[in-house]
């Protein structure tokens, strides 16, 4: 059970003032991005260009890191944490930014970023959503071809991306109880529900497991092994069976699957609006049939 007590008081102010001061110190690599909203193929997309992600590492397969404790959420250093939540986890700031700020929320000791959300995982993160006045947007990448750059478990938190200029698949998503699995446009597999106002951190958690049996079910039948990515919000969330990390230099993550392309350069923007960029994301997922 994570408390209020745990987060600063006004967790938001607190981590814009930190995020900025280590923006200034050069310290976070964060350039606000020159965002595009085009369609492709019937499809939304929203392309959000930044060269604070040029020096992003992304660990190979076989690193120690992905199987080891190893790497940035080992012992960050003071002044990038936001807070401790119990023993089991830490929230902290990102170093390569996107979006102002971004956070991320890893667990304390070591544990693989192959390994399932477990409940006090989703309920820290929604905690920390529930905390933050600027409605924010979760996600979690589940494996090394769901798009993970790191092999410590850790879960991204920041600005929910949507507005009304772009919206996410998923939103068109209407039942609460039934899972939305073929939502028009969307040409790979993907289970979404709808979640009710002022949801608990138990049903978040007791429908991200029913989602997860659905997900396990369709990778074992595609004999696609066992990676996918969780996208969550206040209202909704899915997950998406991954196949393939992407394509190229491209990593594609769980907000790139749901139409957010977060890009280098102009140059790669450029060089991806003439890809069936649809096409593309469904191969990297569990292609539906066409009827």
């Amino acid at each position: 059970m994570v408390c209020n007590s745990e987060f600063p008081l006004e967790l938001e102010a607190t981590a814009l003032r930190k995020f900025d001061s280590l923006v200034d110190k050069g310290e976070i690599l964060y350039e606000r991005p020159r965002t595009s909203i085009v369609w492709a193929q019937g499809f939304q997309f929203q392309f959000d260009v930044t060269p604070a992600l040029t020096k992003k590492p992304i660990l190979p397969p076989d690193d120690p890191g992905r199987s080891k404790p190893i790497g940035p959420f080992v012992d960050p250093p003071e002044e990038w944490i936001l807070a401790r939540l119990g023993q089991s986890h830490k929230l902290i700031l990102n170093k390569y930014c996107v979006y102002r700020p971004m956070l991320i929320l890893h667990t304390t000791l070591f544990v693989p970023q192959t390994n399932d959300l477990d409940e006090s995982d989703l309920t820290a993160a929604w905690a920390i959503l529930r905390q933050m006045e600027t409605p924010q947007m979760i996600i979690y990448n589940c494996g090394v071809e769901a798009g993970s750059s790191q092999g410590h478990k850790h879960i991204q938190i920041f600005p929910r991306l949507d507005s009304d200029k772009f919206q996410m698949f998923p939103s068109k998503a209407t039942s609460t109880e039934d899972v939305a699995t073929s939502i028009s446009g969307v040409p790979f597999m993907h289970f979404a529900v709808r979640l009710p106002e002022q949801s608990s951190a138990e049903l978040v958690y007791t429908q991200y497991r029913r989602l997860l049996g659905m997900t396990k079910d369709a990778l074992k039948s595609a004999d696609a092994g066992t990676d996918y990515n969780l996208i969550l919000v206040s209202e909704w969330m899915v997950l998406i069976p991954r196949r393939k990390k992407g394509w190229g230099p491209f990593i594609a993550n769980a907000a790139n699957m749901v139409g957010s392309l977060w890009l280098r350069s102009e140059e790669q923007r450029d060089e991806m609006l003439e890809q069936p960029l649809l096409d593309m994301l469904a191969e990297l997922g569990i292609p539906l049939k066409r009827t």
